[in-house]
């Protein structure tokens, strides 16, 4: 067995058994399989750069650290990303939500993810990660350097997420691993098809935190600025729209519908919550002080607020 390296100029020949698409994501090739290796050629033709994992992505840092940025970039990472020991994940019911936010309208995603947050009373994250983001000018665009602190950056992220949720609160996250795999596969083959969902290019990658749920808003063509011809099909947005609905099959995902009112969409997210999540996750407001108006029973949340109040105050 053996990974595919490329760098900034050449392909290397060689044959594998599994590869890493962008943020190691891992595909197994059989000699058999005519689709894999359909895709397996097309990626070497189309140079795409390749990491086989945290520690490649790592490695690949090191080996470039005659490179001040990349040099950087790495020890930013290490130190200040990392910055106390891994506080792990609660396990029980009472945990709080981890809700990933994505989809084909970037204003739309920060604005509902924003107001959500609120409402449960937590965090909401962006990409790159805090700790990283001053690198975000910087570093050349369309290098393999880029994909590298892009890859860096999820980890980042899936370590602060970590630790919002250890401190019980609980965390909205603007676009996760699947938001750049998808956006990366779209762009990458404009026209041929997609590997399919059931491939091992969808597994989810080690290291990172599943979420709970992944919400994919969606914009409709009517509510588009300067609509002016239909869409080809080979467009990136209903492509992606596709492939999160065959995902569906495998992960956590809804698809929402973006209706131009955005109270109206983040009532739905978390009306879905209400109907999905809660028996067990902790999905309630952190403070009684906020008011939620959805179709549940208004007297078990007054409950739900005073049980938490007692144990506040240690009652």
């Amino acid at each position: 067995m053996s990974v595919l390296v490329i760098d900034d100029g050449e392909i290397m020949n060689l044959v594998v058994h599994y590869i890493t698409l962008f943020v190691f994501f891992g595909i197994s090739i059989c000699d058999d399989d005519v689709e894999y290796n359909k895709f397996l050629q097309a990626s070497i033709s189309q140079g795409l750069k390749i990491f086989s994992g945290i520690d490649e992505i790592v490695r690949y840092f090191r080996e470039n650290e005659t490179s001040t940025l990349s040099k950087s970039i790495l020890e930013t990472f290490l130190n200040d990303c990392l910055f106390m020991e891994d506080p792990g994940v609660p396990d029980d019911k009472d945990r709080k939500p981890f809700i990933v936010i994505e989809g084909n309208h970037r204003s739309s995603r920060e604005v509902i993810g924003m107001r959500l947050s609120r409402i449960l009373g937590g965090r909401f994250l962006i990409h790159p990660a805090p700790c990283l983001a001053k690198y975000l000018e910087v570093v050349p665009k369309r290098t393999l350097l880029r994909r590298a602190y892009y890859a860096l950056s999820l980890y980042a992220q899936a370590f602060n997420v970590k630790v919002q949720l250890s401190l019980n609160r609980a965390v909205v996250l603007n676009g996760y691993w699947l938001d750049q795999l998808a956006f990366h596969l779209t762009q990458s083959f404009p026209r041929g098809p997609l590997p399919p969902v059931n491939s091992n290019i969808f597994d989810f990658p080690e290291g990172l935190l599943r979420p709970d749920v992944i919400f994919y808003l969606n914009i409709p063509d009517n509510l588009r600025s300067m609509n002016m011809t239909t869409r080809s099909p080979l467009n990136w947005k209903p492509r992606s729209l596709q492939l999160y609905t065959d995902l569906q099959a495998r992960y956590p995902i809804v698809l929402q519908t973006l209706t131009g009112v955005y109270g109206h969409t983040v009532d739905a997210i978390y009306q879905h919550m209400l109907e999905n999540l809660v028996t067990y996750r902790n999905i309630w407001p952190s403070h009684s002080n906020i008011e939620v108006d959805y179709d549940i029973n208004r007297v078990e949340i007054q409950q739900r607020n005073d049980t938490e109040s007692n144990k506040n105050n240690g009652n």
